[in-house]
Order: structure tokens, then C-alpha cells, then sequence
């Protein structure tokens, strides 16, 4: 039984305001997608990566594949309307052989092989499971009319980073529920599961360092940061 690594990398990153797509802007000499690409496929226990992109940068993808031999990845293939609907094509596409799907953001290039590690160790005795860390900041809840409502209990709250692992069995039934229902807007693969109640979703620790890179100033706070250890 084998261990697959679907990356998204769909996204128009159209929050970074910038010509280039976020999967392929470059941290150092290396673009987020690529150094995703490479944290899983340095990890011993990823048999496969599919890659999830978007349908016009097919070729370009092809080819970063090719130069780097990034030899785990056996498919590329184009993405969805929505980050759902691309989670699902790679899904769908998986094999029976294909126990434990692994489910990864390209713009998170940071995640590191202890992580991979504790995701497929929790797969071991769990059908659902994602990486949290806790919040640091102050919560709100905000009314209609954007006043304060309530503040929320930090010890209660969580903030959810990817990978997220699944039993392929459960994703690929969260996938055909949602279908079914004519819903395609969940924004992560574990609020499906949660939804359409088909397991318990269990929690490993996150890593702080596994960021997301949504906006510009994400990725310059990165290279200031990252040309100070030059």
C-alpha cells in the first residue's frame, strides 16, 4: 500500500497582486512550488505526488518536473473552479492501491519532513487527521455591522495548517457527498469530513514555521528574513 502526496497548486493568487502566478514566484533561487515539490519528494515514506495546477501553467509545471527529476511526481493535472473541486480531481484520480492521501497547499513550501512524519504516523491509527497550532492572538467575533460580538476562548481555538491525511476511502467519500449535495465551496478537505460526518478528524502538532503565503508582504517578510541568514 502505497503513501500519495496531492500538492495544490491551483490558486490564482490573485491576493499577491502581482503578474507572476504565487505558485512560481521564487524565494531565493527556488519558486514556492518548487521547493513544495521537493519537501515531499525528500521524504522516504511519499511513494507519489500528483500535482493539482492550474490548466495554463500545465506545461510549465511539466517542465519544472523534468529539469528538477522529480521523479515521485507521476501526474499533473489540471485543476477545478474551486480549491474543492481541484481537491477532488486529485482524489479521483488516485488508485486502490493508494492507502493514505496526503493533501498539501503549494503556497506552505516551508513544511518540513517531521511534519510529513507525524501526519502518517497519526494515518496509522486514525481516517482523518490535520495539523493545528495555537492561536497566539486575540479572537473576535464580529456582528452584521462589524462590532465586537464576543471574545472567543483562546484555549478553544485552533488555526489549521495542510498537509491534511486521509484514508482514501473517507476522502473519496467526502468528494462524492459534496458532489451529491452540488456543494463545492469548502475551503479545506477535513471541514467535508466534519460536515458530512463520516469520521473524526484527529489533531497532530503543526509547525509554526509551516506559513502560509497569501500576500505580497508574506513573501518579502520571508526573503528579509531569509537574507539575514546569508
Amino acid at each position: 500500500m502505497k503513501n500519495l502526496a496531492i500538492i495544490m497548486s491551483g490558486g490564482s493568487g490573485s491576493r499577491m497582486n502581482s503578474d507572476t502566478p504565487k505558485q512560481l514566484l521564487k524565494i531565493g533561487k527556488e519558486n514556492l512550488l518548487e521547493l513544495t515539490i521537493k519537501k515531499f519528494h525528500e521524504h522516504p515514506d511519499i511513494d507519489l505526488i500528483y500535482i493539482i495546477s492550474q490548466p495554463d501553467l500545465i506545461e510549465t509545471t511539466k517542465r519544472l518536473v523534468a529539469e528538477r527529476n522529480f521523479s515521485k511526481v507521476s501526474k499533473i493535472l489540471p485543476g477545478g473552479l474551486t480549491r474543492q473541486l481541484s481537491s477532488g480531481i486529485g482524489v479521483a484520480a488516485s488508485e486502490n492501491d493508494h492507502e493514505n492521501i496526503l493533501i498539501h497547499d503549494s503556497a506552505r513550501p516551508f513544511i518540513s519532513q517531521e511534519l510529513i512524519s507525524r501526519v502518517l504516523s497519526k494515518l496509522e491509527m486514525t481516517m482523518a487527521v490535520t495539523p493545528v497550532i495555537d492561536s497566539s492572538d486575540t479572537l473576535i467575533r464580529i456582528d452584521d455591522s462589524g462590532n465586537v460580538q464576543k471574545y472567543l476562548d483562546r484555549d478553544e481555538i485552533k488555526r489549521v495548517q495542510t498537509p491534511q491525511g486521509f484514508k482514501r476511502e473517507v476522502i473519496l467519500k467526502a468528494h462524492l457527498e459534496a458532489e451529491k449535495a452540488s456543494v463545492n465551496t469548502f475551503t479545506d478537505d477535513c471541514s467535508m469530513i466534519i460536515h458530512y460526518e463520516i469520521s473524526d478528524v484527529a489533531l497532530v502538532e503543526g509547525d509554526p514555521l509551516n506559513l502560509k503565503i497569501t500576500y505580497r508582504e508574506d513573501l518579502n517578510r520571508i526573503k528579509i528574513d531569509e537574507s539575514k541568514k546569508a
